[in-house]
């Protein structure tokens, strides 16, 4: 219910506080049906455009809110105009892992990137009904590469949890909790990776009465963002 939430509400976070620590904020957002595979892809080589004409100290952060599924021993990020009659259906239209990888690379050879995947959600289902299994340490191992750090919401297949109270996903609460001063544990007006990360892991299973736990593949510590949204 709130995935559309938790992309506009992270990339108001990023746009509002950062200009402090970056020359500029660059924001995308793609909402409900212009969330498609397409759609993605053409965001991230919008990206890559952008962080190409830099010098290298460019900072991107891609963060997905919605399905995900296994099949076959492969991860799919379920898009807008996923065709889910079927696993052979959704296996050809949605979003592969690989091909996410693929694409997170080439914006690594002009910086650095941070992966948000608030993207196991509970409940995900064939039009036939077929449950679609997740699992979230999979995902990260599909998307590991160097210059990049993975945050996934949950870790192997637990649910990913959302709540009309927070009006957005655990993990995504937790990410914009993170932005505030709270994680910035030595207070020096920024926030480390490192400091983040262990934000996020701590917040998502106090909120989730520990039903959730979210999975870290950290390749980079240094500062990423300014504390104090």
């Amino acid at each position: 219910d709130f995935a559309d939430d938790d992309a506009r509400d992270l990339v108001t976070a990023l746009d509002a506080s950062q200009s402090g620590l970056y020359a500029e904020v660059v924001p995308q957002v793609l909402l409900d049906a212009d969330a498609t595979r397409s759609g993605v892809m053409r965001a991230l080589d919008s990206v890559r455009e952008q962080m190409a004409q830099g010098d290298g100290d460019d900072l991107a952060v891609v963060h997905f809110s919605g399905h995900g599924a296994v099949i076959d021993g492969a991860f799919y990020l379920l898009t807008h105009d996923v065709d889910a009659a079927d696993p052979v259906a959704l296996r050809t239209t949605a979003l592969s892992a690989d091909d996410l990888r693929r694409e997170i690379a080439k914006l690594t050879a002009h910086g650095r990137v941070i992966v948000l995947l608030d993207a196991c959600r509970s409940g995900a289902t064939t039009a036939a009904g077929a449950a679609l299994a997740a699992d979230a340490d999979l995902l990260r191992d599909q998307l590991r590469g160097p210059n990049v750090t993975v945050l996934t919401s949950s870790t192997a297949d637990e649910d990913s949890l959302e709540h009309r109270q927070w009006k957005n996903g655990a993990f995504t609460e937790a990410v914009l909790d993170a932005l505030t001063t709270r994680a910035d544990a030595d207070r020096n007006g920024v926030i480390s990776m490192v400091e983040m990360t262990r934000h996020v892991s701590g917040r998502v299973p106090q909120i989730t009465n520990g039903a959730q736990n979210p999975g870290v593949d950290m390749r980079f510590e240094s500062h990423v963002f300014v504390a104090g949204l």
